[in-house]
């Protein structure tokens, strides 16, 4: 699996436990909802998404126990995103302020296919 990586502003709404993961300079053109995922688009782009309920989702992708005030302090990051087999697979990686690096791994399965018409 060979991820297109790209650095990425992140920002962590402790209040409504909302992760917006975005990538600089690119302006949204439409927003695709699965789940509680939100992926923005410019064009067939992905570049970036919102996330609900972050914390206790990426405890569990990631196995790392996650403060809400860890999540607050992280601002910048790095956003992978494949498609393989009607799934579009997004990895995310940052680095908490203890210095420790996380890294998360999801797959939106059985996405369809005109989702996943996007530059990966």
């Amino acid at each position: 699996m060979t991820f297109s990586t790209y650095t990425t502003k992140m920002r962590y709404d402790s209040e409504f436990d909302l992760l917006s993961v975005r990538r600089p300079g690119y302006k949204t053109t439409y927003v695709v909802t699965i789940g509680n995922i939100n992926l923005e688009f410019h064009n067939k782009q992905v570049i970036g998404f919102n996330l609900g309920n972050a914390k206790t989702f990426l405890e569990s992708i990631t196995g790392h126990t996650i403060t809400r005030e860890q999540l607050a302090e992280v601002t910048r990051g790095e956003l992978g995103l494949d498609v393989i087999n009607n799934s579009l697979i997004i990895m995310l990686i940052f680095t908490l302020p203890n210095a420790e690096t996380v890294q998360a791994r999801y797959a939106l399965p059985l996405v369809s296919r005109n989702v996943l018409a996007v530059t990966a």
